[in-house]
Order: C-alpha cells, then structure tokens, then sequence
C-alpha cells in the first residue's frame, strides 16, 4: 500500500511538473524602428487558459537596454502613449497588445534591428510565471493595420 501511495505521489508531482503554464503567447513581432530613432515596440496575443486572471507586470528584452508596457489613449484628438502597470489576462480569455493599443515600448537598442531579426522577449506575471518568446522584427508599413504608429511614435514623449 505504502508503494502505490508513493507512485501515486511521484505521477501527481511530475504531472504538476510537465503541466502546460497558463498564459501562452501567440504571434509575437517587434516592429523595425525608424531611422534615427531610439524606441519601437512590440505587440502579441496573451492566452490565459487557467481559472483566475493573470497580470502581465513587466518585459525586457536583452536587445534593448529598457522595456515597459504602455498604451496609447486618445485625448483632444490626439494619441499619446501612457505607462500602465500591468495588463490583465482574464481566467478563460485573452489580451491583445496591438498598434493604437496597449503594447510593449522598447528603448535604447543595443544594436541595429532590422526586418528578419530576432528579439528575445521575456514577460513577467504576477502568478510567478516567466514566458519567453522570439519576436521577429517586422518592417514598418507606415500606418498599421490597427492603428497609427507613425502619429503615436510623434507623442510618445506625453506621458501622465
């Protein structure tokens, strides 16, 4: 008896062990960052397939020297990008970080990146979970599917 009560013990650890985490990434990119400029940003999808809501509280990036989350608000007709101190991942849902959204601003490269690179994204919750991702850097199109990178890049500097 005692042995199937240590196999039984041993199988719950290793599956908690081998269990997938909660939050999942999915199509990660970085955009290309203008000539001449010092900052650009990064966008993914956040899968939360657990019970209870997880926090997405911080990023960095070891090409880059600093990293935050921030996103962009409309005011007076204006886009200007605002720092936030986490994004929500709800239990069963997701969260988007997409152009003229909340996204990831990524300052001072310690390299030029081009189109068909690679950034090494690692995310922090608030559940204790780290994720690690590569992002590929993509070209800018001027304006994005989902907003106006070109009109919040102009802005970035009006934070509240």
């Amino acid at each position: 008896m005692k042995r199937i009560a240590l196999f039984l013990s041993l199988s719950l650890c290793s599956l908690a062990l081998t269990a997938e985490p909660p939050i999942t990434a999915e199509s990660p990119w970085v955009r290309e960052a203008p000539p001449g400029t010092s900052v650009t940003a990064g966008y993914l999808q956040l899968h939360n397939r657990g019970d209870e809501a997880v926090s997405l509280t911080a990023v960095s990036a070891d090409e880059f020297r600093r990293s935050e989350l921030h996103e962009t608000v409309h005011e007076d007709g204006q886009a200007r990008m605002r720092h936030v101190d986490a994004v929500l991942i709800p239990a069963g849902g997701q969260a988007e970080l997409a152009p003229g959204g909340k996204h990831i601003m990524l300052h001072e490269p310690r390299r030029t990146l081009e189109a068909g690179d690679w950034v090494t994204l690692t995310l922090r919750f608030d559940n204790g979970q780290l994720l690690q991702i590569a992002a590929p850097v993509r070209k800018r199109t001027g304006r994005e599917e989902a907003g106006d990178d070109e009109h919040e890049h102009h802005h970035h500097g009006a934070h509240e």
